[in-house]
């Protein structure tokens, strides 16, 4: 498990020998983004919700809203962050590659 400051994840398949996929559960705790809260690595990220909704928030200025059964499929190198915009805190299923 990750607890970091805006997203609580579970990491999935942990056990999986030469994956190349890094699938995850995740609570989205945030509630406002600041430029800090952006992140970007190589490769691509889905983001699945399961619950609630959420802003996906890029450094471009875009925003992209989903609510559940949304999902978004991008290029994690741009800079990106997730925040709840439902009563209750989001749940989604995170998928990211190329790490």
């Amino acid at each position: 498990m990750y607890c970091g400051t805006s997203v609580t994840y579970e990491f999935l398949g942990t056990e999986a020998v030469g994956k190349q996929m890094t699938p995850a559960l995740g609570k989205v705790h945030a509630r406002k983004i600041d430029k800090e809260d952006f992140v970007r690595h190589a490769g691509e990220e889905f983001i699945l919700v399961l619950s609630g909704s959420i802003e996906v928030h890029f450094d471009t200025g875009e925003v992209v809203r989903l609510k559940r059964g949304d999902s978004l499929y991008f290029d994690s190198r741009i800079g990106h962050a997730y925040m709840s915009v439902s009563r209750q805190l989001a749940r989604v299923v995170g998928i990211t590659s190329g790490l």
